[in-house]
């Protein structure tokens, strides 16, 4: 386990979270990130692989629970995940809420940042 702060970017792939993700290792932080790459892309992080603080999750954060090891000792978690375009969102309401109550899936005590 890395000795660094943790934070835990959703939609890290996006590319707003992507260059979250891109400013956090530069400030010195072991990244998480979290994307289904629905919208994002594992282009817009490609030039980080091999990074030796980033670890990459591409799976929904609908599907993860609080106590999800993803989220264990985060000091921050940036919440970026979630539908880059109005049109679908008539005709799926119920995934834009999904997305949005994801972001509060941190554990207790940490620390969230909605974007």
């Amino acid at each position: 386990m890395s000795s660094k702060p943790a934070a835990v970017v959703t939609g890290g792939a996006g590319f707003i979270g992507s260059h979250m993700v891109d400013v956090l290792l530069g400030a010195g932080f072991a990244v998480r990130v979290i994307d289904n790459l629905v919208g994002g892309h594992r282009s817009n992080v490609d030039h980080l692989r091999g990074h030796p603080d980033l670890s990459c999750y591409w799976q929904d954060i609908r599907q993860l629970e609080p106590a999800s090891p993803i989220f264990a000792g985060a000091r921050y978690v940036f919440h970026f995940a979630g539908i880059g375009d109005i049109v679908p969102l008539d005709r799926a309401p119920d995934r834009v809420h999904g997305d949005q109550r994801a972001g509060h899936r941190a554990r207790p005590g940490v620390r969230t940042l909605c974007g």
